[in-house]
């Protein structure tokens, strides 16, 4: 008998409203004290990998010239089997082994150079710290109130800003991507958060997930009631900030983010909200429509289409409202392996268990008492998330408070708000930035 199954969807809302809105610690924006260690920045891994293949790891497909990868050795074309010792059994295994990686650190990294077997010791550099010009970073932390970790938070305003002025907070996406983003790899919603960072009178703050970026912990084992406290944390670190108008701060969330935002960020205690490329109805709802266009855009046929999406809608089931694991559900009826293509413990790189409380949390009645003024973007061309979703926020919305709420369609963008640009290219479209920023400043002011 399974012991770790999650409750029920009407109970698990309250269960979780009740952990998010008990007294908590770890709030307060934190340097470390006198004789405490700060955290260590994370190191510049300075190659790009590809996909991971059990046995033959993970495929360096491009090394950053100058890096420490560059000076140990490492070539376009090498196998990474392993670091330190430890080989990888998994793609997540390398994910957390990179992850966990800081400045100044030197391991031996296992490589295959076409037949041969080579260990290459690397010392790594400090990933570059965020610049921007007239613009001041701050890197500081929170304490998780749930797991004690620490997570990094990116706070940024204006250089010589005196007054306190308003502010935004950014929840991230689902996977365990950093929201610090090099320049050349900033898809539309990173150059979207890095012209809020630039724009003069407001502050950012970026919150890193357990195990991401420079904070402690591992994304892959981390729970959605986890993640949803260090977030809930961060806005408590924002409100008492020096830099802040605790009266001026709206909320943003991109993908699975947008919709968890009255959870993070409640009505009295946040202007309003920014819903970019999200969701409002079931996990499974959204993950069955997309799991359909995913398969349509595939090029399979209408009746592979529907055998596969038989499968996949009782295999889900098991999953998100059974308690069952990807593994466990294989065991039970192997034909679902067909169409499973992920490790048997996670999706997207985050444990079962975090979908199952997704799955749990009833995100509409959580809008259902928002009345505060909501942007809600979609992307014509985003195939994770549907139109439909975002129509229901807005409705929620302007059922409390009539014309609070707005929708801008964008004609050909994607789920990163990635467009095709006029002079040739993919981006942000100036469309979608011109419309952020007009309404932060008829929410919060100019």
């Amino acid at each position: 008998m399974r012991t770790n199954r999650f409750p029920a969807s009407g109970a698990a809302m309250l269960w979780l409203v009740a952990l998010l809105l008990s007294p908590r610690s770890g709030g307060e924006p934190t340097r470390p004290a006198t004789g405490a260690e700060p955290l260590r920045r994370r190191a510049e891994v300075g190659f790009a990998s590809g996909a991971f293949t059990p046995g033959e790891g993970l495929r360096i497909t491009g090394v950053t010239p100058g890096s420490a990868a560059a000076r140990a050795g490492l070539e376009a074309g090498d196998r990474l089997l392993g670091i330190g010792g430890r080989a990888f059994a998994t793609s997540l295994d390398a994910d957390a082994f990179l992850a966990a990686l800081r400045e100044g650190d030197r391991v031996a990294f296992r490589l295959r150079r076409g037949a041969a077997l080579l260990d290459l010791e690397v010392a790594f550099d400090p990933m570059p710290l965020d610049e921007a010009e007239g613009v001041e970073f701050s890197y500081e932390e929170i304490r998780n109130p749930f797991s004690g970790l620490r997570q990094r938070v990116i706070i940024s305003r204006p250089r010589q800003a005196a007054a306190r002025l308003p502010a935004i907070l950014f929840i991230p996406w689902l996977s365990c991507d950093s929201v610090e983003t090099p320049p050349g790899a900033r898809g539309g919603i990173e150059t979207l958060l890095y012209r809020i960072a630039s724009a003069p009178g407001l502050v950012l703050m970026r919150v890193e997930k357990p195990g991401v970026g420079d904070s402690e912990g591992v994304c892959s084992a981390t729970d959605l009631a986890t993640e949803l406290a260090g977030n809930r944390a961060a806005l408590d670190a924002l409100r008492r900030h020096p830099w802040v108008d605790p009266g001026r701060i709206v909320a943003m969330g991109h993908s699975y983010s947008g919709g968890l935002l009255p959870l993070v960020a409640p009505s009295a205690e946040t202007r309003g909200y920014v819903f970019l490329n999200s969701w409002v109805r079931t996990w499974l709802e959204r993950l069955l429509e997309f799991e359909r266009r995913r398969l349509e855009a595939g090029g399979l046929s209408a009746g592979e289409v529907s055998t596969r999406m038989r499968r996949l809608s009782e295999l889900y089931g098991l999953l998100l409202e059974g308690g069952l694991t990807p593994g466990e559900a294989i065991r039970r009826k192997p034909e679902f392996a067909s169409v499973w293509e992920e490790p048997p413990a996670h999706q997207y790189g985050r444990p079962i268990r975090f979908l199952q409380q997704l799955q749990a949390t009833n995100v509409a009645a959580a809008w259902e008492n928002v009345d505060r003024p909501t942007l809600a973007i979609y992307g014509e061309a985003d195939l994770v998330m549907s139109r439909t979703d975002h129509e229901r926020v807005v409705a929620l919305v302007n059922r409390n408070r009539p014309g609070a709420a707005r929708l801008l369609s964008v004609p050909g963008m994607g789920h990163d708000l990635s467009a095709p640009l006029p002079g040739g290219g993919k981006g942000l479209p100036e469309s979608v930035a011109r419309a952020v920023f007009a309404w932060i400043a008829e929410v919060v002011g100019p």
